[in-house]
């Protein structure tokens, strides 16, 4: 049997991400690449791409890779193993059919830095929570703890309740302060510090401010969105094996009708990936696979970061007519379950403009209140102080998601006169 390991070689970027100024390494570790592939039967090495059967009929072929990332100030932020192994089985003419074939992809990930770096992503992520009180002066300063960032008030703690140490009243009962025996003042962290502590104008402080729990929702569950962002600490190492069962990343049928005058109707029934045009970091028309951002924000390849569904993919291609060159209608049906974009969980390294560390952090805040920096006005002359928030005030209370399986689509493509042109239209949520 011909086997093949294939790799990323060493790659060094530097720039500007939405996390903050990183550097990202992506070296091939040979140790890790071989046992990877074993699990996955590719051990070994050779110049050959693929295993055939003796018939011709059966496709075999995978790669196995390891990939470091590393950002400033956080260590490691990615320490992936992945494996994928993608087989064909072809069954050629089948009735009125032509062109007959079962086509499939295995993939398997184990990302370590939760293990690794657990200090930052893991089971003991996170610390203390303090938040920015700018209107603090020295009528409050029992209030306040000093900080690298000035005089801030710890999480639970506003001054708004100095002469209320229950909490300030509200109406109906309730009062400003929530439970910190349910809600304590570990494994937090301020939305949006990888960009600093400084605001717009460079100064520290000023803004409103929020604080998310950012460990495993196994270990923390606070703030998880129960059948959206609840990822467990195993559910964060190994991402394809969740309920959907995405380590069968694609199963479909390939079939093809012949018909009259040379055109054909092509059958794709099965979970695929449908490409609608192909850009480079951002997608126009390419809408009808989810993206899963958590991988590496944008910058991984669309191949691999698409979320493949279950999809009636049907394709008439008319070839050349009177008026076009060439001429294709296609209809497609999602059948499968509605599935999101995964935007990434608050705490993990890569949450798309920290949008999971945000609903993360208001989902506790409505189910276990919360301290908000900078909140209250007008009660000092020289600025805000933090708020604390009891629960079912401020937030996101759950996520809907929709139900059924109406998303479907429409396209026509075609040449006239040596010019590509598409019309597409599509129902869909997103």
């Amino acid at each position: 049997m011909n086997r093949r390991i294939s790799g990323r070689t060493l790659e060094r970027m530097k720039g500007d991400s939405m996390a903050g100024q990183h550097i990202r390494y992506g070296l091939i570790k040979t140790g890790a690449v071989v046992a990877a592939a074993a699990v996955l039967g590719l051990a070994g090495v050779s110049t050959a791409t693929a295993w055939n059967s003796k018939d011709g009929t059966i496709t075999v072929h995978g790669f196995a890779d390891y990939t470091q990332h590393n950002r400033e100030g956080y260590g490691s932020v990615k320490n992936r193993v992945r494996g994928q192994l993608e087989a064909t089985k072809e069954f050629g003419a089948v009735g009125l059919f032509r062109g007959v074939a079962l086509n499939g992809i295995i993939r398997i990930t184990h990302d370590g830095v939760y293990e690794w770096n657990n200090d930052e992503f893991g089971n003991q992520a996170g610390g203390r929570a303090f938040g920015s009180s700018s209107g603090l002066g020295q009528t409050f300063s029992p209030f306040a703890i000093g900080t690298a960032n000035g005089l801030q008030t710890e999480w639970g703690m506003s001054p708004v309740n100095r002469f209320a140490p229950g909490g300030l009243p509200l109406p109906g009962g309730s009062n400003f302060a929530f439970d910190l025996g349910a809600n304590p003042n570990a494994g937090l962290k301020k939305v949006g510090s990888e960009h600093g502590n400084r605001n717009n104008n460079g100064e520290f402080g000023g803004g409103l401010e929020f604080f998310t729990p950012v460990r495993p929702c196994n270990v923390d569950s606070r703030g998880c969105i129960n059948d959206y962002m609840d990822a467990t600490r195993g559910d964060l190492q190994n991402p394809e094996f969740t309920d959907e069962h995405r380590w069968l990343r694609e199963l479909y049928l390939d079939a093809t009708l012949p018909l009259a005058d040379g055109q054909e109707i092509n059958f794709r029934i099965g979970r695929q990936q449908v490409v609608w045009g192909r850009t480079d970091l951002f997608r126009v028309l390419d809408k009808i696979n989810p993206i899963d951002f958590s991988i590496q924000n944008i910058y991984e390849e669309f191949e691999d970061s698409r979320i493949p569904l279950g999809i009636f993919n049907m394709e008439w291609r008319l070839g050349g007519t009177r008026i076009f060159d060439d001429l294709n209608f296609q209809f497609l049906w999602n059948f499968e379950d509605f599935t999101p974009h995964n935007l990434g969980q608050g705490g993990q390294p890569y949450n798309i403009l920290q949008a999971g560390d945000l609903f993360r952090a208001l989902n506790n805040c409505w189910h276990n209140g919360c301290t908000v920096s900078n909140f209250a006005t007008g009660l000092t002359p020289t600025g805000n102080l933090a708020t604390d928030f009891p629960a079912h005030v401020i937030g996101i209370r759950r996520v809907h998601r929709p139900d059924g399986h109406d998303q479907f689509g429409v396209r026509m493509e075609g040449v006239f006169k040596s010019v590509g042109f598409s019309v597409n239209a599509a129902y869909y949520y997103s």
